[in-house]
């Protein structure tokens, strides 16, 4: 047997459906690190049942699915599929005939495995079966991962005896001795059921036997009273039927007086019709006269306020009159005035004219005169300024020479310093680079405080961004709770509301009010309010109680019989609690109902005296028979059944009732009460994070203002920096300017001083020219002084006679204006004036046409308030005659309510009798209904019942039939025949217990023959594993021994350990050697299991890594040996190994994250091999 081919689909890298093929012998699997190698193992032990992902380096089964790349989806799916070749037949079992045997599994995203063997889905188990024994296994020896076979030898000693037991066979016994021992306890358990049941059967079997004879004795007693019973109902027949008859006989006498009245009515009924007739003809009459009376007051009032409004306009119109007369005459005046201003204003502007004329004649004279000296002074002016350009033209030479004179020595000055600064600048240089250097320090020191105080100021943003959040989330919650508060409280208001409607509370009058406080008793302690009853029968007890659930209660009822004659329009109820009362009616198994009260509400135990309970109508219907007069039963479904009648409440079934709105507003409270305090611990939470808050934004604020102080700090630091190191680059550049023009100035020295010598003697030249030219100049001044006073003169003339004709002028003008003014001011007023006349005229028109109109709307007045006094007169005596009939009509309704009172009475004595009548037919009814009921025997149903038939008699021996029956207690009837099925059922366990005994034996034998076998496999196994483990060691370490111990006698249940001593060492554990010892000795004890017990297939995952090259080439020696028994599949790196393949395949990871399988060259994978 041996793997054909692997097939991947989706498994971790291999994303890409892939088939391994693999060698019978030796297949070599090489690939770069990280590449996938090891999936192909993982794969294996996956496929085979390993259940922990925690093994395969997951989590869960998900994570073996391709989880996509970059370029890649993620697969929805993985699937891996081996192909074994069984030819050889050595797998066993239901599978030993097949030629190839294929193993499947697959897992979804959902994480759920489904295995295949064959192509039929199958279990875990079946999958772990098939490899049982064979050491091919989830835990079997033949996969060897990565660092594994070093800690092989490490495991504890039950590991180690499992991994003897795969190779013994044994691990098929201890799985068969673990079914075989479950499958006894089970059949332990069972005995052990089967004779509790015996048992109980006993006890069932004496019972019923009892039982059986109660039943045959109730049988006869029933019959008795049966018979007993047929006699009462016929008599309470004949009396119910009597009293049905009277009943009759006083509804006959009642319908003829009933009929008599309705006579009488219906003539009080015609002659109310005939005074509602006139009674409407009257109201009609007096309705048209009252609107007629309207109607003239409307024209009275219509008419007086059209006088009104005349006269209104009247006063108006002559008010404005003598308004506008006061304004005409005001225009007038004002006329008058301006026409006498603007005669005086045009003589004036007359006399101007005639002033101008005489100003301009003497201006022209004097314009003349300034004309002549002008011309003469020009010529005096010319001649001074050709004297002052001769002059001024010696002077800008003068000027420019001493000039150049100034500049040449300023040059020379100014050069001669530069050289000398060049010198002094240096020292200058030196304070400058210093101050860079204690500039750069503080601005270093500015800015790393400004980041620990701008990531202070984070921390610190970050922490109140949170609690905002959780200020938010908390507000939330005590929103909720406030709300859910809320809701509940109006919950249990609404229920408050409805239980104080049921219980009466809402309906108690003033006078119930004060009787109950006179007599010290609580108005709201009603009897509703003290039940506390058992679940499942708060309908019943509320049932029973009916009305009295509204009762009020007291301690003593006697204290308060004598108040009650205080009470004269009012209802009550007062309940009795807390009296003891026995029920003595009977001594039976029946459950009073009283029992269902809990706690306090037992003290109303008296009201459900004779009240019994039971879960069913059948069996209430069954135990009615057994009742007294006084007893009755109620069910849980809301069924009450007595001696003599049924009750169905069923109209308000899944309503609620007082008790459960009682019970519901109790854990409304009790709820209301936790929110409450859930809503304090939210509200001080809230308080608590808000304090933190404001303390957390005062620390933000503060550490701002600190960030705001470092960062103008900082700026200032760095603009200091800045500034000193232009400073520094601009003296540098300027101290190499300067040294670059000292050398090229030093002959501009020497040029400089030739030119000022040059410049002094022009200057004495120019000296006596100058002089002359000045002379000249001083004379014309003179002259020109002279005639500069005689034309100031001249012109101080000509410019006081301009000034007086512009003075002339400006008066001239202002007179035209105001001439114009009041010419255009009087066209206003005259138009005024005449408006003012045109208005008056209206107004005096409008008045006189008010004052004509005016008698003609008082006579119309005086006519219209006549009509109003006739229509109120005839009004006034039409109101007396509809209160007279409607007097009449009173008297005729008085009459009507009189009979109809007394009909009333008579309908509600016929209702009552009515009533009866039908209480009467319900309870024959029912009396009918219990006699057909009743099993009466033949020879008894034809007695008739005499009239004078004793009643009493015949309850009396109804009631000793009763407590005879009641003394048998519950009768089971069918307790003859459940007597006959449990003895039946007796014997079938007896032979079930005799039967389960001998399989208990059996398997114990069993048990005892698997351990024997295993016993005696293991120890030879034990044996041959520890000589092979000897001989393999002292192979691969050239020497030293080895071997294998039980740590307990009892080998079944001992484990095993591992001794080795290396050559030259003493006798040591595993765990005292080397990691190449460790795993030197692991290969032996392997390679000895595989001896032994060869596995058809063994993986092995680098475990050459630790290896030399000497233990190499004995690795591969093993290898080599043993792969004529077992297949091989090696990962490895070394090229030693890889010389043993077979088959040699090679993997590879060019896509990121995506394994593929490729074809290996042999001297290329030596090649990386050695490259690793």
């Amino acid at each position: 047997m041996h793997l054909i081919s692997i097939k991947l689909a989706g498994f971790k890298s291999f994303v890409e459906p892939t088939t391994v093929e693999l060698d019978p012998d030796v297949s070599v699997v090489v690939g770069p690190n990280g590449c996938g190698k090891s999936n192909i193992l993982e794969a294996v032990r996956w496929v085979i049942g390993e259940s922990s992902a925690h093994q395969l380096r997951g989590e869960v089964n998900s994570d073996f699915i391709f989880s996509g790349t970059e370029s890649r989806a993620a697969a929805s799916r993985a699937s891996v599929e081996l192909l074994f070749d069984n030819s050889d037949g050595k797998l066993g079992g239901d599978y030993a005939s097949y030629a190839e045997l294929s193993v499947r599994r697959d897992v979804q995203t959902e994480g759920q495995s489904t295995y295949f063997l064959n192509g039929q889905r199958c279990r875990r188990k079946d999958i772990l079966d098939v490899f049982l024994g064979t050491g091919f296994g989830t835990r079997g020896y033949s996969i060897i991962r990565q660092n594994w076979v070093s800690q092989l030898v490490n495991s504890d000693p039950e590991t180690l005896r499992e991994h003897l037991e795969e190779a013994a066979g044994v691990s098929r016994y201890r799985a068969r001795r673990h079914e075989t021992l479950n499958k006894l306890n089970l059949t332990n358990q069972n005995l052990e059921q089967v004779k509790l049941r015996q048992a109980d059967l006993a006890k069932e079997l004496r019972q019923l036997k009892a039982q059986a004879g109660r039943a045959r004795r109730s049988e006869a007693l029933t019959k008795q009273l049966h018979a007993q019973k047929a006699r009462l109902i016929d008599s309470k027949l004949r009396i119910k039927n009597d009293h049905r008859d009277g009943i009759s006989t006083e509804l006959n006498v009642i319908e003829m007086q009933v009929a008599k009245i309705d006579t009488s009515l219906q003539s009080l009924n015609d002659e109310a019709e005939q005074f509602e007739a006139l009674l409407a003809s009257q109201r009609s009459e007096q309705q048209s006269t009252a609107e007629t009376r309207i109607q003239a007051q409307t024209l009275v009032n219509s008419t007086t306020h059209e006088i009104e409004q005349l006269q209104n306009l009247r006063d108006v119109a002559q008010a404005t009159i003598d308004s506008k007369l006061n304004q005409l005459d005001d225009e007038i005046k004002l006329l008058d005035t301006d026409a006498a201003d603007l005669v005086d204003l045009q003589k004036s502007y007359v006399r101007t004219t005639a002033q101008l004329g005489e100003l301009l004649d003497r201006k022209g004279v004097a314009d003349h005169d300034l004309g002549l000296v002008s011309l003469e002074f020009d010529k005096a002016r010319a001649q001074k300024e050709q004297s002052a350009e001769q002059l001024q033209q010696f002077s800008k030479q003068r000027d420019s020479l001493e000039s150049q004179q100034r500049v040449d020595e300023a040059n020379l000055e100014s050069l001669s310093g530069l050289m000398d600064s060049v010198t002094s600048t240096l020292p200058v240089l030196s304070d400058i680079e210093a101050s860079v250097g204690e500039s750069e320090r503080k601005a270093q020191s500015s800015e790393h405080t400004l980041k620990a105080l701008e990531t202070e100021l984070t921390s610190i943003t970050a922490t109140i961004n949170l609690k905002l959040k959780t200020q938010a989330s908390l507000g939330e919650e005590l929103e909720n709770s406030r709300n859910r508060g809320q809701d509940l409280r109006e919950q249990r208001l609404s229920i408050k509301i409805l239980q104080d409607s049921s219980l009466g509370q809402t309906e108690l009058t003033d006078e119930v009010k004060h009787w109950l406080s006179n007599a010290n008793l609580k108005p709201g302690l009603r009897i509703g309010e003290l039940l506390d009853v058992e679940q499942g029968w708060e309908s019943a007890v509320e049932i029973v109680l009916g009305s009295h659930i509204q009762g009020i209660a007291t301690n003593d009822l006697k204290q308060h019989i004598q108040d009650v004659a205080n009470l004269h329009a009012s209802d009550v109820e007062l309940v009795a609690v807390g009296q003891n009362s026995s029920d003595e009616s009977r001594e039976s198994d029946l459950t009073p109902l009283a029992s269902r009260l809990l706690g306090d509400s037992r003290a109303l135990a008296p009201l459900f005296k004779g009240i019994y309970t039971c879960e069913t109508l059948e069996e209430a219907t069954r135990l009615r028979v057994t009742l007294d007069r006084a007893e009755s039963v109620v069910t849980a479904d809301n069924v009450w059944v007595g001696k003599h009648f049924i009750k169905v409440f069923r109209s308000s079934q899944g309503a609620q009732g007082v008790i459960e709105r009682q019970r519901q507003e109790e854990e409304l409270a009790e709820e209301i009460s936790a929110i409450e305090q859930a809503m304090t611990t939210q509200q001080a939470d809230l308080v608590r994070i808000k304090t933190d808050i404001e303390e957390s934004e005062k620390s933000r604020e503060a550490l701002r203002e600190r960030i705001a102080v470092a960062t103008t700090q900082f700026t200032q630091d760095r603009t200091s920096l800045s500034h000193y190191r232009q400073q520094l680059a601009q003296n540098r550049n300027e101290i190499e300017i300067q040294q670059k023009q000292r050398v090229n100035r030093e002959g501009e020295v020497v040029r400089l001083t030739q030119s000022i010598e040059t410049a002094k003697k022009s200057l004495q030249g120019l000296a006596s020219e100058h002089a002359a030219a000045q002379r000249d100049f001083d004379q014309g001044t003179t002259r020109e002084a002279v005639l500069e006073s005689e034309v100031e003169a001249k012109q101080q003339a000509f410019s006081a006679l301009a000034e007086q004709v512009r003075t002339v002028e400006n008066e001239q003008n202002e007179l035209a204006l105001k001439i114009s003014f009041l010419e255009r001011s009087q066209a206003r007023q005259e138009e005024l004036v005449s408006r003012l006349l045109a208005e008056l005229r209206t107004l005096i028109e409008q008045d006189a046409d008010a004052e004509s109109r005016l008698p003609e709307l008082t006579q119309r007045q005086l006519t219209n308030q006549a009509s109003l006094t006739q229509f109120e007169e005839e009004l006034s005596v039409l109101l007396d005659e509809l209160r007279e009939t409607e007097r009449q009509v009173g008297r005729v309704r008085d009459g009507q309510t009189e009979l109809t009172n007394e009909k009333n009475q008579l309908m509600k004595s016929e209702t009552d009798q009515k009533t009866q009548l039908a209480g009467l037919a319900v309870e024959i009814s029912q009396l009918m209904a219990e006699r057909r009921e009743l099993t009466v025997d033949p020879d008894l149903e034809n007695e008739q019942v005499e009239e004078n038939t004793d009643v009493a008699a015949i309850e009396c021996e109804i009631e000793s039939l009763t407590t005879k029956l009641s003394q048998l207690g519950l009768i089971n009837y069918r307790a003859t025949t459940e007597l006959e099925e449990r003895t039946t059922e007796k014997e079938l366990l007896d032979a079930q217990i005799q039967d389960l005994a001998e399989a208990v034996a059996k398997l114990q034998q069993g048990i005892e023959k698997i351990d024997q076998e295993s016993k005696r496999s293991l120890r030879s196994t034990f044996d041959d594993v520890n000589r092979n483990f000897g001989r393999l060691f002292r192979y691969l370490f050239g020497g030293g021994a080895a071997g294998l111990e039980f740590t307990d006698a009892d080998i079944i249940q001992a484990g095993v350990i591992v001794r080795a001593r290396p050559p030259g060492k003493n006798n040591v554990t595993i765990n005292l050697l080397s990691d190449g010892e460790r795993a030197m000795t692991a290969i032996a004890f392997v390679f000895a299991l595989f001896e032994l017990n060869p596995s058809p297939v063994c993986i092995l995952d680098e475990v050459d890594a630790p290896f030399d090259e000497r233990n190499v080439e004995k690795f591969t020696e093993l290898l080599a040996k043993m792969s004529v028994e077992t297949q091989f599949v090696v990962i490895t790196h070394n090229p030693a190994t890889m010389e043993l393949a077979g088959n040699l395949l090679g993997i590879t990871m060019e896509e990121p994250g995506v394994s593929r399988l490729v074809a290996v060259n042999l001297e290329d994978a030596f090649a990386m091999a050695a490259n690793q």
